[in-house]
This record gives structure tokens, sequence and C-alpha cells, in this order.
């Protein structure tokens, strides 16, 4: 008892929850969902429905039998149809639809040479020919087409394999009983029973045999007559009775075509989606079917019409207008140009947080409703789901671009495909424009190395050098003689009087000793010094006007302005590395975007110039995979494993998973350094403590990797306090080799010496400043 009134119970607290849960749905928020079959309010104002209600009525009068919709994919023609059908009241026109939305659809396939491989036609032909005709016998009960070859799997209930067993069983009984009169009555012996109940049994038991023989009867014509005999073969003797000719499948089926269309109500056969096989062939086949339907004496009586949802660009010039005898064109209900009202509709309805202007910007791309429906059910599923500090234009533009290019979004997560292409072309602009700088910086440096190296500073002191030389080369030198004057050695010196010496244009006083009358004789004598060979004796490698040039160059300062220039270029090197891919495509310095034929150059360019799709583009199609962690950070955990350097900006998404699937020894190794792993470990410092560890004792070794590191992660993260302040704890040395070490511009040194002082701890500052 207590069981019984536990399902009692159980049973009435199911209904209620039914009920509960009808109630809160009736009540629940309006959702931003679409759906995206065909509706049935797609004749707004009646026109299309007028039409095909006037073709349909006048079929006769007019000799309308084959009535085509046409429009562009996705205007709205299935819709129409549907709309027509339930609005439709009278009984005279009875709708079979046919739809080859599930059949493969044949697009056209190129070989290596770009050349275009020919489908079988024939084939093509019957495969859709097959369909169509299975649409047509399946669409009915074997019971109401009874006489049709076509069978198909039947499912019996319970209650009609009990009835039919108990009537086989019965028949069986009454045989056997005709033939043993007292059968029944010896099954009962022991009960008295009368003369009278023995004649019913008796004449009962004829009755049922002689149902059982007409139901065996009526059952063996329709077995006999779905009979075909192809060949009767006796001995060596063969005769071909049925032969099966080559024909069209529809051709070969006619009579069973016939038959259905006979003893069914169907006068309208809706068919949709046959030209995306762009084989216009069927269309003159099923026409063929048409004329044959209308003519049978079968069938005529019903003018039958066959109504297409076609494209326009199916048919070429004037070809639609031998296949169909009305036309019906339908204006798309989206393009390209209306899209964004749509959106902007749906934006102020379940308030989505969309700019306008990204909506005005790629709406211009979305010119199919269902499209349309699909990404904002998409986008709607996901900014209730996800985080909502994503950026939603992104999240919209992304969803977009995956709705648009399945193929090519998917191939993102595999580091493939031609939008990353793209990406990957910014990354190999920038390598080669830093590797360009890096170049200038270094010919800078061998500057300031090459002026500092010259230990003259002063012109005069320069040009005493020339000097001495000079005089070297003249025997018994005591002065110069210069327009008429004589000069000193201090007075040659200056600009006006050296310019003299350089063009060998002077005179010299030479002074010679007389031993025979033991007194010194002077004279005049030309120079025989040329002052190009008294350039090589100083500096075979540069004049004297270049190297002049420098010492100037040194008192104005020069070495300070080279400086500042590598300091110029450090800074434009490091804006360069942290260039968008939005700002490069706007100033035109990536060169032009490469793409496949079937994506639209336009829509990608908009997307990038306009940040839609940007470098964090992995934080987006991250959401659209459930595996613990992306394809990119997969690669990454590989490259660790075969120590594969990764350029210290790669992205990763799932690195709180990727984490936890990398040994702890590697952690020690220069292929761990990633901005995006430091970055969340310090953000989560408690929990990857001993990783932290790790990182920050490899920075540590002062090596060329960890240094190059170090610079670029100060000058790009967003942890700078954490990170400075744990380099300080763990690097005394810190201070002492930034400050001697010339790779580390004079900027970039003051701003990690404000940051020390800033965020490092007063004890780990006090241990650096006792090596420094």
């Amino acid at each position: 008892m207590r069981k019984i009134l536990l399902k009692i119970l159980d049973k009435i607290i199911e209904k209620l929850e039914s009920i509960r849960f009808k109630y809160v749905n009736e009540i629940r928020e309006n959702l931003a969902y679409s759906s995206l079959s065909p509706i049935d309010y797609g004749d707004e104002n009646g026109h299309y429905s007028q039409a095909l209600l006037w073709a349909l009525k006048n079929r006769k009068k007019e000799d309308i039998k084959n009535i085509a919709l046409t429009g562009s994919y996705g205007s709205g023609k299935s819709s129409i149809l549907k709309t027509f059908q339930k609005n439709y009241k009278g009984n005279d026109l009875k709708f079979l639809n046919i739809s080859l939305a599930t059949f493969k659809e044949e697009k056209p396939e190129f070989d290596e040479k770009g050349k275009e491989i020919k489908v079988d036609k024939t084939e093509l032909l019957r495969l859709i020919e097959t369909s169509v005709l299975e649409q047509i016998f399946y669409h009915e009960e074997d019971n109401k087409i009874p006489d049709s070859r076509f069978k198909k799997i039947k499912s019996y209930s319970v209650k009609k394999l009990i009835f039919i067993s108990f009537g086989y069983l019965m028949f069986l009984l009454a045989i056997y009983n005709y033939f043993y009169p007292y059968f029944i009555q010896g099954i009962f012996k022991d009960i008295a029973i009368s003369n009278k109940v023995c004649d019913v049994i008796h004449y009962s038991g004829i009755l049922i045999i002689a149902l059982g023989i007409f139901f065996i009867i009526f059952k063996s014509v329709r077995i006999i007559s779905a009979v075909t005999i192809n060949k009767l073969k006796i001995q060596n003797a063969e005769i071909g009775v049925g032969e099966n000719l080559q024909k069209s499948i529809l051709n070969h089926h006619i009579d069973e075509i016939l038959y259905f269309f006979s003893i069914r109500p169907y006068n309208v056969i809706i068919i949709e989606d046959l030209d995306r096989f762009r084989e216009t062939e069927i269309f003159t086949k099923l026409r063929e079917v048409n004329l044959l339907l209308n003519n049978s004496e079968k069938t005529k009586r019903k003018e039958i019409v066959f109504v297409y949802a076609v494209r326009d660009d199916m048919f070429t010039d004037k070809e639609r207008t031998k296949f169909f005898d009305f036309i019906i064109p339908v204006i798309p209900v989206i393009n390209s140009s209306n899209s964004s009202e749509i959106l902007l509709k749906k934006k102020k309805e379940f308030k989505y947080k969309l700019s306008d202007n990204l909506i005005e910007d790629i709406s211009f791309f979305i010119d199919d409703m269902r499209l349309l429906h699909n990404i904002s059910n998409e986008f709607y599923l996901y900014s209730k789901k996800l985080n909502e500090t994503l950026n939603q234009d992104k999240l919209f533009a992304i969803i977009t671009y995956k709705n648009i290019y399945p193929n090519d979004f998917m191939k993102l997560s595999y580091n493939e495909g031609d939008l990353y292409t793209v990406f990957n072309s910014k990354a190999n602009f920038i390598k080669n424009s830093v590797s360009e700088i890096d170049g200038e910086i270094e010919r800078y440096k061998d500057q300031v190395k090459e002026y500092e190296s010259i230990f003259i500073s002063n012109i005069k002191d320069f040009r005493l050098l020339y000097i001495v030389r000079i005089i070297e080369s003249l025997p018994g030198f005591k002065s110069f003689n210069i327009n008429n004057e004589v000069l000193s050695v201090d007075d040659v010196t200056e600009d006006n009087s050296f310019e003299y010496l350089k063009t060998n244009n002077y005179t010299y006083n030479q002074v010679t000793f007389d031993t025979y009358y033991g007194r010194q004789n002077s004279r005049e004598l030309s120079s025989t010094a040329q002052f190009a060979k008294i350039e090589k004796l100083v500096d075979q490698s540069k004049s004297y006007s270049a190297k002049e040039k420098e010492i100037r160059d040194i008192k104005n300062g020069k070495i300070t302005s080279l400086k500042n220039k590598i300091q110029e270029l450090e800074k434009q090197k490091q804006g360069t590395r942290n260039s968008k891919i939005a700002e490069l495509l706007i100033s035109n310095q990536l060169p032009e975007i490469e793409l496949s034929e079937n994506l639209n150059k336009n829509l990608i360019t908009i997307l990038l110039r306009n940040g839609y799709i940007a470098e964090d583009y992995i934080d987006y199609i991250s959401l659209f995979h459930e595996e613990s962690i992306t394809r990119s950070d997969y690669q990454f955990h590989i490259s660790i494993k075969n120590a594969i350097k990764r350029p210290f900006d790669y992205k990763l998404s799932k690195i709180d998973k990727l984490l936890l699937k990398i040994n702890p020894l590697d952690f020690q190794t220069e292929y761990i350094l990633n901005y995006d792993i430091l970055d969340y470990s310090l953000s989560h410092s408690d929990k990857y403590d001993s990783q932290l560890e790790s990182i920050f004792n490899k920075l540590k070794d002062e090596s060329k990797i960890s240094i190059e590191f170090i610079k670029g992660y100060f000058e790009t993260s967003q942890k700078l306090n954490e990170f400075i302040k744990m380099l300080c704890d763990k690097w005394s040395n810190m201070w002492g080799f930034i400050e001697s070490n010339p790779d580390f511009s004079e900027d970039l040194k003051d701003s990690i010496f404000k940051s020390i002082i800033e965020y490092g701890d007063v004890k780990a500052i006090f241990d650096i400043s006792k090596q420094s």
C-alpha cells in the first residue's frame, strides 16, 4: 500500500513540475534567438501569394504546368511558399513538398593546374532523380499506396500483432476442425455441448475459412501484380521479358509515379533546392514527367502543377522561359544595403553592446537572412555565457567571420589559413623592420666607439700632428714662409695659415751649418712635402678633412647626438614591436594583403583596419573550443619539450590549464620565457610561487636571452611593480650589471633605476647598492 501511495505522489509531483515549467517559460525574458527555417509570414503584402494564386487558379485556362519563383539565395522564396500554403483555405489545392536541401551540393572541383574536374553528369542526374522519387513515395504510408512496388519497412504495434496472430490461429483451427469435425467437441468433452452450439461452431469455422481464403487471394493478386520477370532461362536458352533499359530513373518508374498521383490527392508539387546542382537537364526531365501526368487519362483531371524555387542565376539568357510557364521574381527581404537596419533593430530590442560603426561597417557583407540570424544567435549566446569584460565588437566580428568563412576560422586554431597568414605577415614585417633598426643602431654605436677612440679633442693640437710630419720631411727646417711672412709652428695651426699647408702653397726657411767657416747659413726653399702624402703618414684610412670633421663633431656634441639617436631608435624599435596591425594598415606600412579567391579582401581589410579583429583574436577563438588547452597552447607546450625557442610575445590562451601540464623542471629553462606566462604567474603569485622562483633564477643569470627578455618585459609589462620587486629580491647585481651594459639605452637605464627605487624592498635595494 505504501509503495502504491509513493508512486501516486511521484506522478502528482511530476505533473506539477511540468505545469510549473510551462508557466515559468511563459514569463521568462524575451530571448534574442531567431529560427533559421523558412517562416510562414514571409509575404507581408501578399503580392507574391496573389501572383501564385492567379497562376494556380488559371492553370487550365492559361496552360500553366510549371511555375518558378526566382530570386537570389536567401531572398525568401521558401518563406513565400510556406506562407502561401498556410494561408490558403481552399480544398482544391493539395500540396506535396519536395526539398533536396539534405542532398550534397555539387561544387566545382579543380586539379593541381587549376583546371575544373568534370563530374559524371549521368551519375549526378541519377542520384538527383532517385532522391526526388524517394521523397514522393516516402511521403505516404504503405496502406495509402498499397499497389506500389516500392516497399518500406513496416512496423506493427503489439495490439496489431496479437490481432493478426489470433486471426491466423482461428483460420488454422477452422481448417482443422473442418476436416476433423469432432476436434472442438473433443477439447470440451467434459462439458455438455448441444447440437445447436456444434452447428454454430461448424458454420463459423466455414465462414472463417472463406474469409481467410478471400484474404489470401486478395493479397496474392497484389503480390503477383508487383512481380516483374526480367529473364526466363530454360537450359541454355534465355528470353528477356522486362530488360532494364538505360533510361532515367524517373522515366523508368513513370508507371509508379502515375499510380501515386492517381490515388493520392496532390496536384501542386513544390520542389526546392534543385538549383544547387547547377544541372538544367533535371528540369527537362521533370517537365517531361509533368507533361505525362497531365496527358494521362488517370491523372489529367487533376491539372497537376510543379512549382520550383530557383536562383536567378540558374539559367542563362532566355533559357529559363523555355522551362517554365509562369515566373514570379522574388525581391530579397535582406541585402547588403538594409541588413544594417535589421541589426540595429536587434541591437535596440535586445540591448546588444555593439557600436553603430561596427554594424554599419560589417553589415554590408551580410546579405542573407539566415546568415544574419545565425550570427545574431551565436553572438547572443556567447555574450550571455562569457565574461562581459570581453570587447563585444570584437566578439561580434569574430563570430561574423566564423559564419562567413568557417573553414578559415577553424584553421586559425592551427595557426593556418588566410587570416593567420595576414597576422604572420605583420610578424615578418616587424621582424624585418626591427632588424633594419638594429642595423642602424649598430652603425651609430660604431660611430660612437670611433669618436670615443679619438684622444685629441682640440683642432690646433690635431693640426700639430700633420705639421710635425711636414717638418720631419723638410731637412734643416727653421720656419714657414707664407705670403712673404715668417710664421712659427704655433702660427701655422691657425685656420688661414693651415690652408696654405693643405694646398702646398708655402716655402720654408732652411738652416745649414758651414763647418769650414764655422757659421750658420739660412736660405728659403720650396717645400718638397706633399700634403696628400702627409695625410697617409698620419692615417692611411682617413683624410685630414674627415678627421677634422670628427673632432669638430665631438666638440659640437656629436657623441651625445648619436646616443640620442640610438635612444630614439630603441624607442622606435619598441614602438614597432608593439605596433598593432590596424595601425600598420592605416599607415600603409604593411605590404598588400594577399588572400584566397574565395575570401573577400574588402571585408578582411575592414575588420583588421578598424581593430574588430586584432592581435588578441586568440582570446576570442579559444571561446569556441572546449578542449583543456588551445592548439596554440599545445604547440607552445611541445616547443618546451623539444627545446624550441618561441618569441617572448607568443600568444597563449588557457594559461592556467597549460601551467598544469608543464614539468616543474622546465621552468628553469629559457624556453619557458613568455610574457603571458609571467603576467599570469605574477597575478597569481600565491599559487605559482615555485614556478616564479625558477623563472627569476633563470632571469638573474645575466645571459643574453635573459637580458633580452627583461628589456622587452620592462617595456611592455602591465605587472611592472611585481616584476621589479621580485627581480630586485633575486638579483643583487641587478643595477651593477644594467648600469655597465651598453645594450641598455640611457632612457631605459633611467626608467629601471626609478623603478628599483619605487618598487624594490628597502633590504633588496641595500643589497643591490653593495655591488654597484
